[in-house]
């Protein structure tokens, strides 16, 4: 039952953001009316997603398939997938390279998944043409943190005030699977939204997971 309700969850998501890029493909030619219909059915969708995977049960610690691989080469990935499916609609995704490492210690898969959700919310809260940017930085507290920023809609609660962090409303709670995967790791997930002006979600790795580059490359060979 689980299994089931992670791929209809997984699914249903792809279909919102499908439906969401056909949504904004067709804002310069479709009637707003109908536009705005299809973007709401989109939301709604990608909502029932987070809702089927938060029925299965969330990957555990134990779980983990650990490997040293390239976070910024993970985060590409994750964006070529949404815009595949996105397609015909469209946006600007900016990654930035790190002065710093890139490299992690974590579940791949795991990762990659939290990425992805991570850059789907980003795509939801966005319109056609907006930019969206992918950027690695260093925490704190010495971890590396991958960093999702949009210039969307905010918070989606109808009583959305600013916020951060843990108890985050709206979109924070849309993204409760991608905490779980992030904790699972020994990080954690942070967001600041404001309702109108954007959205910052950063993905924070431990230091102990920060790997130098040339350890991945030697893992790899």
């Amino acid at each position: 039952v689980q299994g089931a309700a992670r791929r209809a969850g997984a699914d249903l998501r792809e279909a919102a953001l499908r439906l969401h890029g056909q949504a904004g493909a067709l804002r310069i030619f479709g009637d707003p009316g109908t536009v705005a219909m299809l973007a709401a059915l989109a939301q709604r969708f990608a909502m029932l997603a987070e809702d089927l995977a938060g029925a299965a049960s969330p990957q555990t610690r134990a779980a983990l398939r650990e490997e040293t691989f390239d976070l910024l080469a993970c985060a590409q990935d994750a964006v070529a997938g949404i815009e595949a499916a996105i397609a015909p609609g469209r946006r600007h995704f900016r990654l930035r390279p790190p002065d710093s490492p890139r490299c992690v210690w974590a579940d791949r898969r795991a990762v990659r998944q939290a990425v992805g959700r991570a850059l789907g919310e980003a795509t939801l809260s966005t319109r056609h043409d907006d930019n969206i940017t992918v950027s690695l930085e260093t925490s704190p507290e010495g971890g590396l943190a991958l960093v999702v920023e949009d210039e969307g809609v905010g918070l989606a609660a109808p009583d959305a005030a600013e916020t951060a962090g843990r108890d985050s409303r709206g979109i924070g709670v849309r993204l409760s699977l991608c905490r779980a995967l992030m904790e699972a790791h020994g990080g954690r997930l942070d967001v600041l939204a404001a309702l109108g002006t954007g959205t910052r979600v950063s993905l924070v790795f431990p230091s102990a997971r920060v790997r130098m580059a040339e350890v991945a490359i030697s893992a790899a060979n």
